[in-house]
């Protein structure tokens, strides 16, 4: 879905209604292009992360689901819940992408100077509890919900509308990880002086030769 940056295993997998045939899955499997986002039934076990989008589609009403796992939504969901001691304790944050005009391509949205609050989870590999955590937090995001150290959950009411939602908050969070980065290099930390660690050192001047004539 993203040339640019189409590593193995940006791309998981996508869950959407048909019609009256239910769910279709997408198997999950490096480098998907735009060619292969077709409907195709998933033969055997149901990958286990299904619980999660299953329970987005029941809550949400979306039509779609779709998953990525990319540096910017890996790093920055991480870094949403180590920088604040109640967030780490709590398995739960938000991560704010505010004032950008590309906030208008998520549904709800009609301005950029607003702010987009993305819900955060801590991982979890039992995915039902997983799943049940992400209930209270899904009627108020702005569709999509990010897993801390794994990736970004995007959705809309059809499969289209869920790929353009995926689209804007990946952009949103490349463009969030970037502006971190300026401000960084804008402003360093500064290294606070240690006192009584400064060396000293001794200039020893040459003595000039005398000039008083010899006896």
């Amino acid at each position: 879905m993203y040339p640019k940056k189409g590593g193995d295993g940006l791309w998981n997998g996508a869950r959407w209604r048909h019609g009256n045939q239910g769910i279709i899955f997408t198997p999950p499997r490096p480098r998907r292009s735009n060619g292969d986002l077709k409907a195709q039934r998933r033969q055997g076990k149901a990958s286990a992360e299904t619980a999660l989008h299953l329970a987005i589609v029941e809550q949400c009403g979306a039509g779609a689901v779709l998953h990525t796992h990319s540096q910017a939504g890996t790093l920055l969901s991480q870094w949403a819940l180590q920088r604040d001691p109640q967030t780490r304790a709590s398995g739960e944050g938000r991560l704010e992408l505010a004032d950008l005009e590309m906030l208008k391509g998520l549904q709800g949205f009609t301005s950029h100077a607003c702010v987009a609050r993305v819900p955060v989870l801590a991982n979890d590999q039992n995915l039902p509890r997983l799943a049940s955590r992400a209930l209270p937090l899904l009627a108020d995001a702005p569709q999509g919900l990010l897993i801390a150290g794994h990736g970004l959950y995007a959705w809309g009411s059809d499969l289209a509308t869920a790929r353009r939602h995926l689209e804007i908050l990946e952009f949103l969070l490349e463009q969030r990880w970037r502006q971190l980065l300026l401000e960084a290099l804008l402003n360093p930390p500064q290294v606070p002086h240690q006192s009584g660690t400064q060396s000293t050192v001794t200039h020893t001047e040459a003595t000039p030769p005398s000039s008083s004539p010899r006896p």
